[in-house]
C-alpha cells in the first residue's frame, strides 16, 4: 500500500518537475530576448541619441533582471521537486530492504553501552539505518540520543506527536527535502553555537561604530566637493580618507576575522534552518509536543524564522564582499566590515539567547519526523501501552526489521513470573527472540510503534549481555571482558534502577562446572534484586532453579524437530525446557564426527 503511495508521489512530482523545467526554458529564452533588445537599444541610443531608445534600455534592464529573479526561483523549485522524487524513490527501496542511501550511524556505536551494541541499534542494517530519515546533522544526533536515552515521562507525548506527523506526509517530505538541499554537518552548527557563546568585542567599543559613519561621510563630502568645484585638493583629500578608512579596517581586522572564521560559509545553512523553522511555525499542529515547539520559536514577539533569515542575510552579504577587490573597495569607501561586525553583534545581543532553543526544536522535529516515517511505513505496527507497574506483556510480537512474510511472532509475559530461563538448541531462535524483545522495548520507550498485536510495558532501563569482545589493547581476555559487563549490570541494579535484563549464554569462557555455579549464583543474585528479564542458556541444569523459585522463575524454550534426517525449526516459543539439541546431529550430518 505505501509503495503505491510513494510511486504515485514520484509520478506527481515528475509531472511538476517537467512543468517547471518547461517554464525555466521559456524564461531563459525571454531573458535572452530581453538582453538582445537592451543591447540593440543601447546601439541606437549612442547612434541616434533617441529618447525612445533610452526608455527601451531601462525597460529591457528591468525585464532582464526580473527574469533572472524568476529563473532563480524556478531553479530552486526544480531542485526541490528533484529531491522529493529522490525521497520517494529511497522509500520504495527501503521497503524492499535496500538501505544503502541511508547513513548507518556507525559513528554512534559504543561497545560499552548497556544495550545499543548488543541490539545492533547502530551500524549497517541496524534499527537506526532503517528509521533514520533526518535531514540535518543536529537532527541525526538527536535521533541517536533517542535510541540511547529515553525519558520516561515523554513516551505518551512522543506517541501523540509521532501519530500526528505520520499522517502529514506532504509536510514531512517537504521538511526533509528542504533540509537535504543544503549540505549540513556537525562542525558547522557547533561553530555557530561557539560564536553565540563568545563575548562580543565591539559592543563595548562604540568608537569604531562612530568612525564607520563619520569617516565615509567625510570622504563623500570631499568627493562631492571635487565633482562640484573640480579642485584637485578635494580629490586628494578623498584619496587620503580612502586609505585612512582602510587603515582603520586594518586595526580591527584581527578581531573581525575571529568572528568571520567561526561563521565561515554558514549563510546557506542558516537560511536552510530558517526555512525549516518557517515550516514548523506555519503548520497547524494539534499534539501537545508539536504545539509546544511552535511556542518555543518566539522570543520577545520575534519569530525565530525571521531572526535566522536576518543572520543568514548578514553573513551572505559578508561572504560576497569579503575577498579581493570588493573587500578593498567596500572597506575603503564604506568601512563595510565594521558595519557588518556590529550588525552581527547586535543580532547576537538580541537573539543569541534563543538560538539553542531554536536549534533544539529543529533537531527534535527532524528526529520525530524519522519516527513518523517509520510508523507510516509500518501501518500494521501498534502503539504500546505504558504501565506504572514493572511488567511487560507482548502478544504476537515480531522482529521489527524482518519482513512480515518471513517474520515469526511470539507471545510472552513478565507479570507473575518476573524472570525467564530460556533454553533451545543452536539456531532455534533464542538470540533473535532476545533482540526482538529488546528492539521492541526500545521502540516503545521512544514513543514509536512496535511490532506486536499488544505491548504493555513498564519503561525499564535495558541491559543486554550478548556480544562480548576480548580486547588486546586493554590486555583483556574474553572471560574478563564478560565479567566486567556483568559487573556493570549489578552496579546498575544496585542503583535502584528498574532494569529489564537479557543475557545470552553467559560465562562461555570457563569450564562447565564453573559456568554452572556462576550462572546459578548470578540468577539468584538477580532474584534477590527483584530483577525482571530473561537468560538464555544451553545448560539445562540451570532450569532446575524454577523448582526453588517457582513464584519468580519460569522456563521457556525453542524446540527443534528431526524430520527425515533433517532439522526443522518453527521458531515458536513454548513453555518448559528444550528436550532436543542440534549440535551433535549437525556435526554427524556434515561428517565432522
Amino acid at each position: 500500500m505505501n509503495a503505491n503511495t510513494y510511486t504515485e508521489r514520484i509520478s506527481k512530482y515528475t509531472q511538476l518537475l517537467e512543468a517547471e523545467k518547461s517554464k525555466s526554458t521559456r524564461i531563459g529564452s525571454l531573458r535572452l530576448l530581453a538582453a538582445f533588445v537592451t543591447a540593440v537599444s543601447v546601439y541606437y541610443y549612442f547612434s541616434y541619441d533617441s529618447i525612445y531608445s533610452s526608455i527601451l534600455i531601462l525597460l529591457g534592464l528591468f525585464v532582464f533582471f526580473a527574469l533572472i529573479k524568476r529563473h532563480s526561483a524556478l531553479k530552486k523549485q526544480i531542485l526541490l521537486y528533484q529531491e522529493l522524487i529522490l525521497i520517494n524513490e529511497r522509500e520504495i527501496n527501503a521497503l524492499n530492504r535496500a538501505l544503502s542511501s541511508f547513513p548507518t550511524g556507525i559513528e554512534y556505536v559504543e561497545t560499552e553501552h548497556p544495550y545499543t551494541h548488543d541490539l545492533d541499534i547502530f551500524g549497517p542494517h541496524s534499527l537506526f539505518q532503517h528509521i533514520n530519515r533526518t535531514c540535518t546533522a543536529i537532527g541525526k544526533n538527536k535521533l541517536a540520543s533517542f535510541f540511547k536515552e529515553q525519558k520516561q515521562q515523554d513516551i505518551l507525548i512522543h506517541q501523540e506527536a509521532v501519530k500526528e506527523l505520520s499522517e502529514k506526509i506532504d509536510w514531512r517530505q517537504l521538511f526533509t527535502a528542504k533540509g537535504q538541499l543544503t549540505q549540513d554537518d556537525k562542525g558547522s552548527i557547533q561553530d555557530i553555537r561557539n560564536w553565540v557563546s563568545t563575548a562580543s568585542y565591539f559592543q563595548t567599543r562604540k568608537l569604531y561604530k562612530k568612525l564607520g559613519y563619520i569617516l565615509p561621510a567625510v570622504l563623500y563630502l570631499f568627493a562631492a566637493a571635487y565633482l562640484i568645484t573640480n579642485q584637485n585638493i578635494y580629490y586628494q583629500a578623498a584619496i587620503v580618507l580612502f586609505f585612512v578608512n582602510f587603515g582603520v579596517f586594518g586595526l580591527v581586522l584581527k578581531h573581525i576575522k575571529k568572528d568571520y572564521e567561526q561563521l565561515s560559509d554558514s549563510s546557506k545553512k542558516l537560511f536552510m534552518y530558517s526555512q525549516l523553522i518557517a515550516d514548523i511555525e506555519q503548520e497547524k499542529f494539534h499534539s501537545e509536543k508539536l504545539k509546544s515547539y511552535q511556542q518555543k520559536l518566539f522570543l520577545s514577539n520575534t519569530k525565530a524564522q525571521k531572526a535566522l533569515a536576518e543572520l543568514s542575510g548578514i553573513l551572505f552579504r559578508i561572504e560576497s564582499m569579503n575577498y579581493g577587490l570588493p573587500a578593498v573597495l567596500s572597506n575603503g569607501l564604506f568601512l563595510y566590515n565594521i558595519h557588518s561586525i556590529y550588525a552581527l553583534e547586535e543580532w547576537k545581543q538580541r537573539y543569541g539567547s534563543g538560538l539553542e532553543e531554536w536549534l533544539n526544536v529543529i533537531s527534535e522535529l527532524d528526529a520525530l519526523n524519522s519516527l513518523a516515517n517509520f510508523a507510516y511505513n509500518n501501518p500494521a505496527f501498534i502503539y504500546p501501552i505504558p504501565s506504572i507497574s514493572d511488567q511487560l506483556i507482548a502478544e504476537e510480537m515480531g522482529h521489527p526489521l524482518i519482513p512480515a512474510d518471513q517474520r515469526v511472532c511470539n507471545s510472552i509475559a513478565f507479570t507473575d513470573h518476573k524472570f525467564v530461563i530460556l533454553t533451545g538448541s543452536n539456531m532455534s531462535g533464542k538470540s533473535t527472540f532476545l533482540r526482538t524483545l529488546g528492539l521492541n522495548l526500545i521502540l516503545a520507550k521512544m514513543g514509536a510503534p512496535v511490532c506486536a498485536a499488544q505491548f504493555i510495558f513498564y519503561p525499564f532501563e535495558v541491559f543486554l549481555s550478548m556480544r562480548i569482545n576480548d580486547s588486546l589493547q586493554n590486555n583483556e581476555s574474553f572471560f574478563f571482558a564478560e565479567l566486567k559487563r556483568l559487573k556493570l549490570l549489578i552496579d546498575q541494579l544496585s542503583s535502584s534502577q528498574k532494569t529489564f535484563i537479557m543475557l545470552d549464554e553467559i560465562l562461555r569462557g570457563t569450564n562447565s562446572n564453573d559456568k554452572y555455579e556462576g550462572t546459578v549464583g548470578l540468577v539468584k543474585k538477580l532474584i534477590a534484586q527483584k530483577a525482571t528479564g530473561i537468560i538464555a542458556t544451553h545448560d539445562l541444569s540451570v532450569t532446575q532453579l524454577t523448582k526453588e523459585y517457582s513464584d519468580y522463575l519460569s522456563n521457556k524454550c525453542f524446540e527443534v524437530e528431526i524430520r527425515a534426517e533433517d532439522l526443522y525449526f518453527d521458531y515458536k516459543l513454548k513453555p518448559g525446557v528444550c528436550e532436543k539439541m542440534s549440535a551433535s546431529f549437525l556435526m554427524k550430518k556434515l561428517d565432522i564426527i
